[in-house]
């Protein structure tokens, strides 16, 4: 083996590696059903998976405002103020 075949053959591996990365983090981040725009969602009609709903958020965002008004009572209530 030359050394341009040894070079291809790096570049060529970097490129796998990077490709599968993002497929792999497309995969994890949209789920396979709705990775690259449902191309593959015929492979994956039994996946369920639990959106978040606007409600789901606006929920989470009230219970963390709850949790910061209690820490600043308690704080208040402990420094006296």
């Amino acid at each position: 083996m030359n050394t341009s075949e040894v070079e291809m053959g790096k570049v060529l591996t970097g490129l796998i590696v990077v490709v599968g990365i993002w497929v792999g983090v497309e995969l994890f981040t949209q789920g396979p059903s709705r990775a690259f725009d449902g191309a593959f969602a015929g492979f994956f009609e039994a996946e369920t998976v639990e959106v978040l709903t606007p409600a789901t958020v606006q929920r989470a965002g009230d219970s963390v405002s709850r949790s910061l008004a209690e820490a600043e009572a308690r704080r208040k209530g402990v420094l006296g103020e």
